[in-house]
């Protein structure tokens, strides 16, 4: 599955969450009733992990404490910004599914409702290089520091891990999906499908969010025993 953002986050230090992607899975099952051999109804259930995640470079202004002597000065320095978010659901998807050969191509559509079961955000950083040129003005001159790193003594600190701000706990959304039954032995069948998952409701309601939403593609491979 690969999950998409939409809209934008900030987080507890105001740095904007945006451009994010990644790949999650979903695990499921669903119960279907056939009407005629063009027409079916079912029900789908299970749990929907969607992980997206960004990275970019950042060069930001940061005070330098000494430790030899405890002076204090400023400087540039570049580093990398890691945002990763979590959320995951149990769904419902109630569906029609539409077999237009009366065999094989089937196409399928459904609304979902999801209730999250959990979500969390984590904000890191880390130092590009340990080596930072450090100017100084007054002697129109500059030094180079090693071996710098930020207040914990390492080159990367985490500085947000927690659940999501003011997160949605209803998830609302509409699945397309096209796929095709390849009937096997003894009433079974295999069902490879893609299918699109549409989003209606934002992941957070905070006023950090601005039209915070996932998108999904997926394909998946599912199993079919009639009785």
């Amino acid at each position: 599955m690969r999950n998409i953002q939409s809209g934008s986050f900030k987080n507890k230090c105001q740095c904007p969450f945006t451009n994010a992607s990644g790949n999650s899975g979903a695990v499921s099952m669903f119960i279907e009733f056939e009407t005629s051999k063009f027409l079916s109804f079912g029900m789908n259930l299970g749990i929907d992990t969607k992980y997206i995640s960004t990275s970019k470079s950042v060069i930001d202004t940061a005070t330098i404490t000494f430790s030899a002597n405890n002076n204090i000065a400023a400087g540039s320095f570049a580093f990398d910004r890691n945002d990763h978010a979590t959320v995951t659901y149990f769904f419902a998807s109630p569906y029609i599914k539409i077999t237009p050969f009366a065999i094989g191509l089937y196409f399928k559509v459904s609304p979902e409702l999801g209730y999250l079961t959990s979500s969390n955000f984590i904000d890191s950083r880390s130092l590009n290089t340990q080596n930072i040129v450090l100017y100084q003005p007054n002697r129109n001159d500059s030094i180079t520091l090693t071996n710098v790193r930020f207040q914990n003594g390492t080159s990367s600190e985490t500085l947000q891990n927690s659940t999501i701000d003011g997160v949605n706990k209803l998830r609302v959304a509409l699945l397309f999906g096209v796929g095709y039954d390849i009937p096997l032995i003894n009433n079974f069948s295999l069902l490879p499908e893609a299918s699109y998952n549409w989003p209606l409701t934002n992941v957070s309601n905070s006023p950090q969010s601005a039209n915070w939403k996932i998108s999904s593609f997926a394909v998946t491979l599912g199993a079919r025993y009639r009785f």
